[in-house]
């Protein structure tokens, strides 16, 4: 190993901001498991933080936090000149960064020879949801441009790297990681009855909980279309978490008792726990937060197919089932024909343990850190 690696490797990461989402979990996950012996680490955002932020939660870290507090228009002139000057003052070994205007920054620092970004997305799935079909696709193509003038390329999930691949665009992989305690204990039913009592959700019957904003690109529809298949009198319950512009759209359609919106909510652990099951009807995903954290509860998932989802349960099929995307029909008849069992339990427990805990994954980034310094 280099002589860098006698003293504290400088890493500076660099994203828009500390909105509450997957992405920011996760670099909160890498980070949390970084030693402060081994690290100098600053954290750099450039736009101020939505209503929904996890800046607080950061600034719990032995981290420097830096916010360049740019809007997207201003930020377009000014990003450049103000990161400069952070650069210039904390001279990191290494730079690391995630989502499109980060990547972009990230791209030009081409006298800084360590940089890394994470792809958390396809972004020519992605983008056009967010952006609308023809400038998502550009703008899709255009990110996926700019990666290559980042020397390092990471994907969270295998399904991401083969498409780099197809496209030409050279990357690493090293999967999500969630956070595993392995003292944990799926709650007796009693401490489940009482769970859902508390959190006023249904004390009898089979409860399945979803977890994602409610925008296009998780296909909310199909899983309130498949509960609307069901007689209004029947035991399985639906509780919906996360809020978005098809919010209202969602409850419109809903008939009946059985589909529970609660918008938003900070203790979705909770929610976990009082459920039987996760639904994911999600058309796209990287490697999705909501799935892996389900399973870290012990709670048996039904699944999308599509890759990542298929990649998550190829460490252990007995953690759940997949059915058919876009199809409501077919996972109307999953959720009826699912019995899960302890086994199931332990087995979607397993999968994080053994595969996908959030140590695992910040190891790994550590491990590619030191890589780079000795090559350079």
């Amino acid at each position: 190993m280099s002589t860098k690696s006698l003293k504290q490797i400088r890493l500076l990461y660099l994203v828009s901001n500390l909105g509450t989402s997957g992405p920011t979990n996760q670099l909160y996950n890498l980070i949390c498991h970084l030693s402060p012996n081994l690290f100098e680490t600053t954290l750099v955002t450039l736009s101020p933080e939505p209503s929904v932020s996890s800046w607080n939660k950061f600034r719990s870290l032995p981290l420097q936090m830096h916010s360049l507090g740019l809007s997207r228009v201003s930020g377009v002139m000014l990003n450049k000149v103000h990161l400069h000057r952070l650069l210039n003052t904390f001279r990191p070994d290494i730079i690391h960064s995630q989502g499109i205007r980060s990547d972009y920054l990230n791209s030009q620092l081409k006298q800084y020879p360590n940089r890394v970004a994470t792809q958390r997305n396809n972004p020519l799935i992605d983008y056009p949801f967010l952006y609308g079909k023809i400038s998502g696709k550009l703008m899709g193509y255009f990110h996926l441009n700019l990666l290559k003038h980042i020397p390092l390329v990471v994907t969270c999930s295998q399904s991401i790297l083969k498409t780099n691949y197809q496209l030409g665009l050279k990357s690493r992989f090293i999967s999500n990681g969630i956070r595993y305690a392995p003292n944990y204990r799926r709650s007796e039913r009693k401490e489940k009855l009482a769970l859902r009592i508390e959190l006023d959700l249904p004390a009898s019957g089979t409860l399945f909980v979803w977890a994602s904003p409610l925008i296009p690109r998780k296909m909310p529809e199909i899983v309130i279309s498949a509960f609307n298949s069901f007689p209004t009198n029947n035991n399985i319950f639906l509780c919906l978490l996360g809020d978005g512009p098809l919010q209202a759209s969602c409850v419109r359609a809903a008939r009946g008792k059985n589909v529970i919106f609660r918008g938003h909510v900070d203790n979705v652990g909770d929610y976990l726990n009082a459920a039987d099951g996760f639904i994911s009807t999600s058309l796209s995903e990287g490697m999705p937060n909501s799935v892996l954290e389900s399973l870290a509860y012990g709670i048996p998932v039904i699944l999308s197919d599509i890759a990542p989802h298929r990649e998550i349960l190829s460490y252990s099929i007995e953690a759940g089932v997949l059915y058919p995307l876009r199809d409501a029909k077919k996972l109307a008849e999953a959720i009826q024909n699912t019995n899960f069992t302890t086994k199931q339990s332990d087995a979607a427990r397993s999968i994080i343990a053994k595969h996908l805990d959030s140590l695992t994954m910040s190891t790994n980034y550590q491990n590619l850190y030191f890589e780079l310094l000795k090559s350079s």
